[in-house]
């Protein structure tokens, strides 16, 4: 496809050869077709990779946290959500891409798909609840305690 778009272009920019003026028009409609093409063919990947995770039972964070309450008010965001340690290791596998490590204790750790953060699901916690912890790259941590 961006192989035909280009020899597309070429052949209007050859066309356009004898004025200097529309070579220009002429490039600068080539450039702005590219970046389309680019936005397109990005937001394509976006929604296969999207479809092959529902696909796989896989859910993003916003999913995981749809029916989950807002908690306690600290220097993470902290939601409340039914279910125990049965619901929080169910959310923990929907999260994460490729294996998890185990821990004693029942801890375990797993990545969030192109690494965009670390979740751990713990059976325990501060707050005496079983809890799944996404640590994000940037930005603040998101814990779901487990009621």
């Amino acid at each position: 496809m961006a192989a035909l778009l280009k020899k597309l272009v070429q052949e209007v920019i050859k066309k356009a050869a004898k004025s200097p003026t529309v070579r220009r028009k002429a490039a600068q409609a080539a450039k702005k077709a590219g970046q389309v093409f680019n936005r397109s063919k990005e937001r394509a990947k976006q929604l296969c990779s999207k479809l092959s995770r529902q696909l796989r039972g896989k859910k993003t964070v916003d999913e995981v946290l749809k029916d989950a309450k807002p908690g306690k008010v600290s220097s993470s965001r902290q939601f409340d959500k039914k279910g125990g340690l049965n619901q929080a290791n169910k959310d923990f596998d929907a999260l994460i891409e490729g294996p998890a490590k185990n821990y004693p204790g029942g801890t375990r750790v797993g990545n969030l798909p192109d690494g965009k953060g670390t979740v751990i699901v713990r059976p325990t916690s501060s707050a005496k609840k079983p809890t799944v912890e996404i640590q994000p790259p940037t930005g603040k941590t998101v814990k779901i305690r487990y009621e």
